[in-house]
């Protein structure tokens, strides 16, 4: 009889409670899902991947990410969790006064100290792929929302993160940047099996487009949180 084994848990939260909005949340992202959080609001999606980047507490309950609990951790414990976790926000989530050029690359450059050729290459290329055409040393107050995002995603990929997180960020200015963002999240992430994608939305219509592989809703009662 051949052996199973059980799936790996990149997040699981085990009867989460936080600030009086998300109460007695229980539920398991596995290791290389694609993975839907649908919730009531987006300052919800927000403090959800900001309590798994371990940034806030939760009042109550157990976090883990990568099978270990988040308050077990210490400050280097938790930087190297973080490193493996890329997070695309719906506002992007860039560093107002660095360059384009220069918050894609952040992460490698603190990490490394430099940015090797192939790296470089890699970050043209997936600038090409995106359709990015302006110039990579705007800063993101001359970027569109669209332009924001794709950076965030190229900054997470670059690093090779093993969760990419995002937050309402598919509400592009046409259905073909939509489309083709899609479709490059999902390259990065059939690239590495063992990659997982989560998705936090407050539209479960997005599932039409990314097709998850589970569709968990929290804002349904504390029974239903382990999704569907």
């Amino acid at each position: 009889m051949a052996t199973i084994y059980p799936m790996i848990s990149t997040i699981s939260f085990q009867d989460v409670c936080y600030s009086g909005r998300l109460d007695h949340l229980c539920f398991e992202v596995e290791q290389g899902s694609q993975t839907l959080l649908v919730t009531s609001r987006a300052d919800d999606n927000t403090a959800l991947y900001q309590m798994m980047a371990g940034l806030v507490q939760p009042l109550s309950g157990m976090i883990s990410m990568f099978g270990q609990h988040l308050s077990e951790m210490d400050a280097a414990g938790l930087q190297y969790m973080r490193q493996t976790v890329a997070i695309v926000p719906a506002g992007g989530g860039l560093i107002s006064n660095l360059k384009l050029w220069e918050n894609i690359t952040l992460p490698i450059v603190y990490e490394k100290g430099t940015l090797s050729g192939e790296c470089t290459e890699e970050a043209y290329d997936y600038l090409r792929k995106l359709n990015y055409s302006g110039n990579i040393m705007a800063l993101p107050a001359h970027l569109s929302l669209n332009e924001k995002r794709m950076a965030a995603f190229i900054r997470g990929a670059l690093k090779r993160a093993s969760l990419m997180i995002y937050s309402d960020c598919f509400d592009m200015s046409s259905d073909t940047n939509r489309s083709n963002f899609i479709s490059v999240i999902k390259e990065y992430h059939q690239a590495d099996t063992t990659r997982t994608a989560l998705f936090i939305s407050t539209s479960e219509k997005i599932a039409a487009d990314i097709s998850p592989d589970r569709v968990i809703h929290l804002h349904r009662s504390a029974s239903n949180n382990l999704g569907s």
